[in-house]
């Protein structure tokens, strides 16, 4: 009877490892752009992309970096081949074009180096494609319920006299039909650190012109918008100071490219 039963459990643990699979190689990869001159630290993209605006691009692998793992990377038609898990390359003096990248994943055995498995992908990547961030969304600012308008415009100009005369700016305008939350003016060269990414725009430490209507209530000091992949959705994110009181204020917008 002890020996019948002792067979049944050699039996079942022989059929439930029979039937254990084991994970196939991932060769998958992400494409991320970078944002080098952050005034912190590097930054990069939250997504994956397929089209780079920003010079600075990040390759990372999605299969897990261990002894037995082995990464051959192709980029183009650059000659030098990569094996790590991510890198960094700066097309910044190349021209715009599309590279194919080609990940090659190997998996070795432990006991002799032997290779054991083997996966490999394929992408096509364009560089220095214009951003799509530009557009006009509808959505909602902080979760109200009444739908708005959000417009985010390249190349605005402005004029401000100063002390020094007439100054002319070239920027972004970040408007909406919500009067309760404030039009935003960022020139591309006044105390600010400003990229404009794939699908996404960056800000940080800004200085506002003071300038009426441009930034009536709110002292933005950082601001995030990001589009997904689709390049429909937009998350808009401000944080900044009120004018006069200096507290902290924020607001967000989430919506729809029209």
């Amino acid at each position: 009877m002890y020996w019948a039963l002792y067979i049944a459990l050699i039996i079942a643990f022989f059929s439930c490892k029979k039937n254990t699979q084991t994970r196939p190689l991932d060769a998958s990869f992400i494409v991320s752009e970078v944002i080098e001159y952050a005034p912190y630290a590097a930054k990069f993209e939250e997504y994956d992309t397929d089209s780079i605006t920003s010079c600075i691009v990040r390759f990372k692998a999605k299969e897990i970096e261990n002894s037995n793992i082995k990464y051959e990377w192709a980029i183009g038609s650059d000659p030098n081949v990569f094996t790590t898990q991510s890198f960094l390359i700066n097309f910044c003096n190349s021209p715009a074009r599309v590279i194919e990248v080609a990940l090659k994943v190997k998996k070795t055995s432990s006991i002799d180096g032997t290779i054991i498995e083997e996966a490999i992908c394929r992408r096509k990547i364009f560089l220095k494609k214009t951003t799509t961030i530009y557009g006009e969304y509808i959505g909602n600012f902080n979760n109200e319920i009444n739908k708005s308008t959000l417009s985010i415009q390249p190349n605005i100009n402005l004029s401000r006299q100063s002390v020094m005369g007439i100054q002319n700016y070239t920027g972004i305008l970040i408007v909406s039909d919500n009067r309760n939350y404030d039009t935003l003016y960022l020139p591309n060269h006044w105390g600010a650190s400003i990229a404009t990414l794939s699908r996404s725009l960056y800000l940080y430490h800004f200085e506002p012109i003071p300038n009426n209507p441009i930034n009536k209530q709110i002292l933005p000091i950082k601001l995030t918008a990001l589009v997904d992949k689709t390049n429909k959705e937009i998350k808009l994110s401000v944080e900044g100071f009120e004018s006069n009181s200096y507290t902290k204020k924020f607001y967000s917008f989430t919506g729809t490219r029209q």
